[in-house]
């Protein structure tokens, strides 16, 4: 049974929206570099089981550790 009320859901995804929009459009592309690294060194570390940018030897640049392992 529907109340006209609006899902919980909903609640949710504008509180989301208003808090990373202003986040989005203060910080632009600047943040897409240090997330295609993490995604690279995630894709290794899965395909290779090495920590690492690419197949080369081991290199510092990814900024999370928990992100790349959940990737």
């Amino acid at each position: 049974m529907t109340t006209g009320r609006p899902a919980p859901i909903h609640y949710a995804l504008a509180a989301v929206l208003l808090v990373h929009l202003p986040v989005v459009a203060l910080v632009g592309d600047q943040a897409w570099d240090d997330g295609a690294i993490t995604l690279a060194f995630s894709r290794t570390l899965a395909e290779v089981g090495l920590f690492a940018l690419t197949h080369s030897p081991v290199v510092e640049g990814s900024s999370s550790l928990l992100v790349a392992g959940l990737n």
